[in-house]
Parts: structure tokens; sequence; C-alpha cells
């Protein structure tokens, strides 16, 4: 028969023992978490427009998820843009979120049709959502002002290439 103090040494050990598989877990855990996305690592492509100009090129990044689409928008300069496109059809408000600049944003169809364009005040907290009021599919994001100094305007269609190596 175990004596009382023999049972508060074994369950002091088992104690420790909880303890160090917990912590390990823990570091471990860290450890094997996917890298998070630099900007380096979001997918580019390639916008394809027509305007009243002629054909445009717009380099965009193609983010596969909304952190690599946070982490792009930082990034977003003139002569650059970033191309979101989804599974199934959306009707929801638009954030501005993270936007550090002004930006105007396309809503498309799943062909690329332009539905509409919205204006978006930069944002970093407590920002509102913003609905096209239309079902989309794909959405362009661009500096504001991009769109009207290129004559694109609702019914154009934009198309998205993969970048040349």
């Amino acid at each position: 028969m175990k004596t009382p103090g023999q049972l508060r040494g074994y369950s002091a050990l088992l104690v420790a023992l909880a303890v160090c598989l917990a912590t390990t877990g823990y570091f471990l855990a860290g450890r094997l978490a996917p890298p998070r996305p630099t900007p380096s690592s979001i997918p580019e492509r390639v916008a394809l427009l027509e305007t009243p100009q002629g054909p445009l090129e717009l380099p965009v990044y193609a983010p596969l998820n909304t952190a690599q689409g946070l982490l792009a928008r930082g990034r977003l300069a003139e002569g650059r843009g970033i191309w979101y496109s989804f599974p199934e059809p959306r009707d929801d408000g638009w954030s501005n979120l993270g936007l550090k600049r002004a930006a105007s944003v396309a809503f498309l169809d799943a062909q690329g049709q332009v539905l509409t364009i919205l204006d978006l005040p930069a944002c970093s907290q407590n920002c509102r959502s913003y609905y096209p009021s239309r079902v989309y599919r794909q959405v362009l994001e661009v500096p504001q002002g991009w769109f009207t100094r290129h004559g694109v305007r609702p019914g154009q269609t934009v198309r998205t290439k993969p970048i040349a190596p």
C-alpha cells in the first residue's frame, strides 16, 4: 500500500508531466504553423481591360484568401490593382478595411463584365461596408479615380491572365 507521501509525490510528478506536455505542444504548434503570407508570396496576374483608348494591361495581385487581400491592400499603388475572384455569386457588402489610400472598386460578373464601380475612402479601423446592389463574382480594386482616368465604365469587360515568365 502506498503512503500518503508517495501519493503526493506521484501526483506532483503527473502534474509536472502534464505541464511539460502542454508547454511542448504550445511551442511545437507555433513552429509547425504555416508561414504568414508576405507581399512577394501573393500571386500576381495581369488584368486585361478594353477601354475607349484601346486595350490596357494592369498588373494585379490575385490573393487566394482574405488575409492575403488585406496584405495586398497595403501595397496598392498607382498602376497596380487587386483582383478577387469568388467561386460562388455574392451580394454582400465590400469593406474598405486596410485601405491605406482611397480606392475605386469594380464589381464584375462571372464573365468579367463590369456591373458597377464604387469609390471607397481609406480606413484602418471601424470601417463600414459598401453594397454594390448587384450580385457579383469578381472584384477589381484600384487607386481611386483610376477607372475614370482610363474610361472604364459599367458594361465593359475585364479578364485576367497569368504573368508571362
